[in-house]
């Protein structure tokens, strides 16, 4: 497990070693009491699901750094919009909205929720902590997996979750997919919409990736066993 000092460290990779933006960036949103902080040094707590939703959000938002914990916290409470399924048959996605129930299962008897989300999460926040709390059980290879986050904003913003199954994109082309339908060959794409998100650089849309390898190096610090720590400077 990480503690915020490493955070740090994975927000300024994120942001392409921009240092000076990562310590302004984790610095005014600890001081809006968004991150766990009781201690330091040594004695600096360890970082909790909520705290590794806030670092994704964090690496979202293009808002000065005094302005982040707003936006921020207008991210982790977008609400819940729709799910796209795709299968590994490259078939036309099937989108499924809020009255989804954790029990729904498709034509081939698969749930259409992932295994690890009991019911769907109805905010940016409960999605990113339940992918980060099964990443802290399990690691990378024992569930699906991490594609990307995407924020786009135009007026409104969307947050758009990306999770592909282990086995998705492996399926030959032509395959039988009257037999043996997998949850693994498929993909899942949520989408989180806030009708509110600041201001956009010169009026322009904009759109913010992180892509899988951005995530993982997060996910690896949720997983990690607990070693001593450092202090934010």
């Amino acid at each position: 497990m990480a503690k915020l000092s490493d955070i740090q460290k994975w927000l300024e990779g994120t942001l392409g070693g921009d240092a000076p933006r990562a310590n302004s960036l984790i610095k005014t949103v600890r001081q809006s009491g968004m991150f766990t902080t009781s201690g330091k040094g040594r004695h600096a707590p360890q970082m909790v699901s909520t705290d590794y939703a806030t670092a994704i959000c964090a690496a979202l938002v293009t808002d000065p750094p005094t302005a982040a914990p707003a936006t921020i916290a207008q991210l982790l409470s977008a609400r819940f919009s729709y799910l796209e399924v795709t299968r590994a048959d490259d078939g036309d996605p099937v989108l499924y909205n809020d009255t989804i129930q954790w029990s729904d299962k498709d034509e081939y008897g698969n749930r259409v929720l992932p295994k690890f989300f009991v019911d769907v999460p109805k905010t940016v926040s409960a999605a990113l902590c339940k992918i980060a709390d099964e990443y802290r059980k399990t690691g990378r290879d024992g569930m699906s997996f991490y594609d990307c986050v995407e924020l786009w904003v135009d007026g409104d913003a969307w947050v758009d979750i990306h999770l592909n199954g282990l086995d998705f994109g492996t399926v030959d082309e032509g395959a039988d997919w009257t037999k043996n339908k997998k949850q693994t060959e498929y993909n899942w794409r949520f989408r989180y919409h806030t009708r509110r998100h600041g201001k956009t650089r010169s009026g322009r849309a904009i759109m913010v990736r992180l892509d899988s390898q951005a995530l993982y190096g997060l996910a690896e610090l949720a997983h990690a066993p607990e070693v001593p720590g450092g202090e934010v400077v």
